[in-house]
């Protein structure tokens, strides 16, 4: 056995040649684009439903994540205890997030399964029901989350540093209040899932083990014909301030 002398330093080398497999690019009937990357040895994909429905989208804090979330609450086919059972039955996860621009709904399964939960996907993203009691218990456990990480020195130092860097004005620099939560209501969530989330406003990426049977379904489950809203979203109008000044946190014990 070699032994590694960890006195020496290793010799320097660069990086001659970094080999990325590409993504093959197909558009749906109803102008969807789709990236596919056909690789691993595992027979399990992910597949990712995005749409431009993040912060920079939202008329006020809190309405994109929430209305990402909530919409997994509730179909027109079934409520939030049979989507997680139906998920859960075809050894699937879905993870749905929110971030800066993109609202996303992250599907991962084994190959063989992803096309029944791809159809709880779809029922999820084109017929949410947004159902009060959800509502309720949502922003009882998102106001009850804030209040504890705005006690902790990480959280307001990362709120200071972001206001100060690109100001009140700007979706990156506006921190969320807590009168914030008394402000949100299912109409708003409505209203906000009415304006960015349809087929013009869609984009799906596909990896891991993506067979042409897969792609096949997934142009049936989404790109057939023309859903949702086709307005464009908007975007609010803001600059970035930075202020230049030291940043004091001042914090009770």
């Amino acid at each position: 056995m070699t032994i590694i002398d960890r006195v020496q330093q290793p010799e320097f080398k660069s990086v001659d040649n970094v080999l990325l497999t590409p993504p093959e690019k197909y558009v749906l009937p109803n102008g969807i684009p789709v990236y596919s990357i056909n690789a691993g040895t595992q027979d399990v994909v992910r597949v990712s439903v995005c749409f431009k429905g993040g912060i920079w989208y939202q008329p006020q804090p809190l309405v994109a994540s929430g209305t990402n979330y909530l919409m997994k609450e509730g179909t027109l086919n079934a409520n939030s205890e049979q989507i997680s059972e139906q998920i859960d039955f075809n050894g699937a996860f879905l993870n749905i997030e929110t971030d800066a621009l993109w609202a996303n709904f992250n599907l991962y399964s084994l190959t063989k399964n992803a096309v029944s939960s791809l159809e709880i996907v779809r029922d999820i993203i084109q017929n949410p029901t947004f159902p009060e009691n959800e509502f309720l218990t949502h922003i009882s456990k998102k106001r009850q989350s804030f209040v504890v990480e705005s006690e902790k020195v990480e959280t307001l130092s990362s709120r200071a540093f972001n206001r100060k860097l690109f100001g009140n004005g700007h979706p990156a620099g506006r921190n969320t209040q807590l009168s914030d939560f008394d402000t949100l209501t299912v109409d708003l969530y409505q209203r906000f899932y009415q304006k960015n989330y349809g087929s013009h406003n869609a984009v799906i990426f596909a990896t891991g083990r993506v067979t042409e049977a897969l792609l096949k379904e997934i142009e049936k489950l989404f790109g057939t014909e023309k859903w949702g809203s086709e307005r464009q979203p908007e975007v609010l109008n803001f600059s970035v301030k930075t202020n230049y000044e030291p940043i004091v946190v001042p914090k009770d014990n």
